[in-house]
């Protein structure tokens, strides 16, 4: 499961494999996963669809959350179970969001030291083919909330 080299911008470094979690958005129209609030760049454009899949790379760079905090940029996810559940509290706007389950590197992960939770960055995600997306289960309104 390394990654694929025409399809990033870098070459790949050897990796440890990890799972973590990750909250993603449900574009309902394509079922495909998108990140809640940022783009990344994916073959020559910004875009918030993730590919699924593939590995692929996140800018590092730093940024910020509006405030004057920086900190290096990474694709966020939590380790415990127990901490998404927490995590997920936070969100009051219905719209359909998932927790999936995605493979990250850890010799590039890093806390988000500034963060109330016990979020993790990463250098490197992969999202599985088969990531679990459940059609049936959005409601007709599109604001289902979080999807088991």
């Amino acid at each position: 499961m390394m990654p694929k080299e025409d399809t990033l911008d870098v070459t790949p470094v050897p990796m440890t494999p990890i799972s973590a979690y990750r909250i993603v958005e449900v574009d309902y129209t394509t079922g495909k996963p998108k990140s809640l609030f940022h783009t990344f760049p994916l073959q020559g454009r910004r875009t918030r669809v993730f590919p699924v899949g593939e590995w692929i790379h996140a800018e590092a760079k730093p940024v910020d959350d509006g405030g004057s905090t920086k900190y290096r940029s990474g694709f966020n996810g939590l380790l415990d179970p127990a901490a998404v559940l927490e995590y997920t509290k936070r969100f009051k706007k219905k719209r359909p969001l998932q927790v999936i389950t995605v493979t990250v590197d850890k010799n590039t992960l890093h806390r988000k030291k500034h963060s109330r939770s016990e979020v993790y960055l990463a250098d490197w995600m992969y999202i599985p083919e088969d990531w679990n997306y459940d059609k049936d289960r959005i409601d007709d309104d599109k604001t289902c909330g979080f999807i088991p």
